[in-house]
């Protein structure tokens, strides 16, 4: 069964996850984590791509190749969790093999990251496993 995601769609929830979540570094993109008790049973991603990225059709194509690497990888993803990927100006031109790589290095990163005890944490394999009762 794969796991279900929302999206981050008003401004606030962006800035608690910039502003108070982990910043993990890709080749390609940088994603910022902030786990979240009040959804624990689905985890909620929001795509950022600035002008620096280029221009409107970059941006869009990097933000769609964003969504399709979490839809395709969603069960590697924890549970309770804000996700919010910033893309890097290289996104949109690298091959999608290499951008899936870059993904699931920084996935693992992202996993390793320092939880409270009542969440659920996923372990390097990408396996759920829960901490807490």
């Amino acid at each position: 069964m794969s796991k279900r995601f929302c999206t981050l769609q008003k401004r606030r929830e962006f800035l608690r996850v910039s502003g108070a979540g982990k910043r993990f570094y890709g080749e390609h993109f940088l994603v910022q984590a902030l786990p979240n008790q009040e959804n624990s049973g689905i985890f909620r991603v929001g795509y950022v791509a600035t002008r620096k990225t280029g221009n409107a059709v970059k941006r869009n194509k990097a933000k769609r190749r964003l969504r399709s690497l979490v839809y395709e990888l969603r069960d590697q993803f924890d549970l309770g969790c804000d996700y919010v990927f910033v893309a890097r100006s290289s996104l949109w031109s690298v091959k999608f093999e290499t951008l899936q790589h870059d993904f699931e290095t920084v996935l693992k990163k992202v996993a390793k990251m320092d939880k409270p005890a009542d969440q659920s944490c996923v372990d390097g394999d990408g396996a759920s496993v829960s901490t807490g009762d």
